[in-house]
C-alpha cells in the first residue's frame, strides 16, 4: 500500500511501482491524509483523477489495484 501526496508521489513513481510489484495480485493506493497527527500539516492531497489515474499506471503490471478514502 501507498499513500500519495503532491511532491511526493508522481506519475514516474507509480511506473516505478508497478514494475517492482510486477506479479502481485492487488495493490492499495490511498490519497495523504492531513490531521493532528503527521509531522508537517499542510502538505495537501491529490485529487480523486490523479489518484485513478495513478491506480490505472500500476494495473498495467498489477492487476487489482484499490483505492481507499475516496
Amino acid at each position: 500500500m501507498s499513500s500519495a501526496r503532491p511532491l511526493c508521489a508522481s506519475a514516474e513513481d507509480f511506473e516505478k511501482i508497478g514494475e517492482w510489484l510486477k506479479g502481485d495480485e492487488k495493490y492499495f493506493l490511498q490519497n495523504f491524509t492531513d490531521s493532528e497527527f503527521v509531522l508537517q500539516k499542510g502538505l495537501g492531497s491529490h485529487s480523486r483523477e490523479t489518484l485513478r489515474s495513478f491506480a490505472d499506471i500500476v494495473r498495467k503490471n498489477v492487476p487489482n489495484v484499490e483505492i481507499r478514502g475516496i
